[in-house]
């Protein structure tokens, strides 16, 4: 028999649906497996709380064949800069290691894996109130069926 040693409290599962003071650690420009478009891959770094360490993806197809995806992406990245103070873009690693809030939840992808969903990008300095309608948004939208998400 061979000998195994595993420590099951190192899986790590996703993070809880909230908001989080984080960190861009890694940036990268890359082609998406569908080798349509290309996308900004952002590597988000928990920098306090409990889970302090752990890290996140958000990926932005800055080019992509539907103009709606790019929109979403373009508008995702314009919250990115505004909460990191940058208001003239000119090099994605202008991004790394500058503090900012992100509200993170969570969703099952169709091979049954969970995984993190970035929502927002907020100034660390947001307002209570903000975080909390943040959080609020967030549980909102999982609370509804799917179908009545988008009839708002």
């Amino acid at each position: 028999m061979a000998k195994l040693t595993f420590d099951a409290s190192a899986v790590l599962d996703v993070l809880p649906s909230g908001v989080y003071e984080a960190e861009i650690c890694e940036v990268e420009l890359k082609v998406p497996r569908s080798n349509i478009g290309e996308m900004l891959v952002l590597t988000l770094r928990i920098v306090s709380g409990i889970f302090a360490g752990r890290t996140v993806r958000d990926h932005l197809m800055l080019v992509h064949p539907n103009q709606a995806v790019v929109d979403i992406a373009k508008r995702r990245l314009t919250h990115l800069c505004r909460a990191v103070g940058i208001f003239q873009l000119n090099d994605a690693y202008e991004l790394k290691h500058r503090p900012f809030r992100v509200v993170l939840s969570w969703s099952v992808t169709p091979t049954g894996d969970r995984v993190n969903r970035v929502h927002r990008y907020l100034p660390v300095d947001v307002a209570p109130a903000t975080e909390a309608h943040a959080n609020h948004a967030v549980q909102t939208e999982k609370a509804q069926p799917p179908w009545a998400r988008n009839a708002r």
